[in-house]
């Protein structure tokens, strides 16, 4: 095979990005407490966290050329139907350069509110008719929509009990096991903005991930994994680890094949 023939086999470059966290109700109870300031906070810095991590994707696609397909990147964000922060996810999704696709655990008989929006309908239903989805149910969908995603983003409060209840705190156990690169903006009532935080790719070694399989979960055994960003040096640094794993994991040895076929 020539070197012109293995340009067929090139990648489109594209990132799918979730975006889960609390409902609405949670959210001004635990957090947003009638404080206006706190909405447009956690609404701007979310976009700027999409923003990021679409520039560094991009920066690793062009570091690439013989393994993606020389075209515009393609952007996904996946997010819920719920109130709260899904509702917010949509709302930024298409102006911070993403497609949009929304999830639900059952069918929805109101059409999109934007053509653009892909939506997705499991149509689960309770076994109880007068009972409504249990939480095992939701987490089922958030599995599904984290398969299709390369990058959890989590606004997460950590109010949890003795040991994790809350999907939010679910899915980013699920991520971590997954070994995906997971943001929490975490939402501190003493607090006015979200405070950013990343996991580490060599803090999932085996060993811990067979600790968050086998032991119940609490959120200091979820934080213990990640660590605070604390400039947009230290975030465009956490990003560029995470994206060179993600997006070029094989392209020194890829290069390496074409030189051999050229000779």
């Amino acid at each position: 095979m020539s070197a012109n023939e293995y340009q067929h086999l090139r990648l489109k470059s594209a990132l799918g990005v979730l975006i889960a966290g609390h409902r609405q109700s949670r959210l001004t109870q635990n957090w947003l407490q009638n404080k206006p300031e706190r909405s447009l906070s956690l609404r701007t810095e979310l976009q700027k966290l999409l923003q990021s991590i679409a520039s560094s994707a991009k920066d690793a696609f062009a570091k690439a050329p013989n393994i993606y397909l020389d075209k515009t990147c393609l952007f996904k964000l996946i997010t819920g139907e719920a109130t709260g922060v899904d509702h917010l996810a949509k709302e930024i999704a298409i102006d911070a350069g993403y497609e949009l696709t929304t999830i639900s655990a059952q069918e929805q008989s109101s059409p999109p509110e934007r053509e653009e929006i892909r939506r997705i309908s499991l149509g689960m239903q309770s076994a109880l008719a007068e009972q409504g989805l249990s939480q095992d149910d939701y987490s089922l969908r958030d599995n599904l929509a984290l398969s299709f995603s390369d990058i959890l983003v989590a606004v997460w409060d950590t109010r949890e009990p003795l040991i994790i209840t809350s999907g939010t705190a679910r899915i980013i156990r699920t991520a971590l096991m997954r070994r995906k690169p997971v943001f929490i903006l975490k939402l501190d009532p003493s607090l006015d903005l979200p405070q950013l935080l990343i996991n580490q790719p060599n803090t999932l070694t085996d060993a811990h991930l067979l600790a968050l399989e086998t032991l119940s979960s609490d959120k200091e055994s979820l934080l213990q994994y990640f660590r605070v960003v604390e400039s947009e040096t230290h975030l465009n640094q956490a990003l560029q680890d995470w994206m060179s794993l993600l997006c070029c994991p094989f392209c020194l040895r890829f290069s390496k094949v074409i030189q051999k076929i050229s000779v």
